[in-house]
């Protein structure tokens, strides 16, 4: 094949990509392995957890309540913690709490998972509280994503999306989301989880994301690195999501 074809078929992969990508960026080839929002009771697939320390609330379980975890003004079914250490001082220099963890069974290949979460404060005492939460993504104990919630002033809502992609092999493999704080729990802030989802991933990018990475190639990793770059700075720059 001349190296005139070769380019040819390059550029006709790229606008494929951007045909199929141009009305969202969600793959539409990926499947759902599955997907939690909490409509219904709680998940019996989900298991709460606690650290050494930790508390995730009363009776140690997360209550099912309606809020606006994503911030589009629509409350929905999510999960409320209040994380912190149960025993103030007892462990002064480490981070306590808990959360939830489930199994999930797939076959081999390269998935997406993801996790809205956020973190909320209202205290009729205090303008402010020191640590907010650290919501953790973990699969098969190795942590994929972080995302550190920090100061947050009384009366707002800190929005976040814990995201990650990976390869799994075929099998069973166990899914943890957990949330941790170094102070105790008494007057905390709340932590929320809703929608969560696990799919196979297939990299769909709009022809604009393409243009800015054109050294990526057909390198299937490089794609990868793009695409989570783009999405990442798109998510960065949402005033409702910060």
């Amino acid at each position: 094949m001349s190296a005139g074809i070769a380019r040819w078929l390059s550029r006709v992969s790229v606008i494929a990509c951007f045909c199929i990508g141009w009305w969202g960026t969600a793959p539409l080839c990926a499947e759902q392995v599955f997907y939690s929002g909490f409509e219904e009771q709680v998940d019996s697939l989900w298991t709460p957890f606690v650290t050494p320390n930790g508390t995730i609330g009363e009776q140690d379980r997360p209550k099912r309540i309606r809020f606006d975890t994503t911030g589009n003004e629509q409350p929905s079914w999510c999960l409320r913690f209040q994380v912190g250490h149960r025993i103030a001082g007892k462990m002064p220099d480490s981070r306590q709490g808990g959360g939830i963890y489930r199994t999930f069974s797939v076959t081999r290949g390269r998935y997406e998972i993801s996790v809205d979460v956020a973190s909320a404060y209202a205290s009729p005492k205090h303008r402010r509280n020191m640590d907010g939460g650290v919501f953790e993504l973990l699969v098969d104990g190795k942590i994929l994503d972080q995302v550190v919630i920090g100061p947050i002033e009384t009366g707002t809502v800190k929005r976040r999306t814990l995201h990650s992609t990976l390869n799994l092999d075929a099998g069973t493999h166990e899914l943890r989301i957990r949330i941790t704080r170094r102070f105790a729990n008494k007057s905390a802030p709340w932590q929320y989880v809703d929608n969560v989802r696990v799919s196979s991933y297939s990299p769909v990018l709009r022809y604009d994301q393409l243009r800015k990475h054109r050294d990526t190639g057909n390198d299937p990793a490089k794609l990868d690195q793009a695409f989570n770059l783009t999405r990442r700075n798109k998510q960065a720059s949402f005033g409702g999501r910060s």
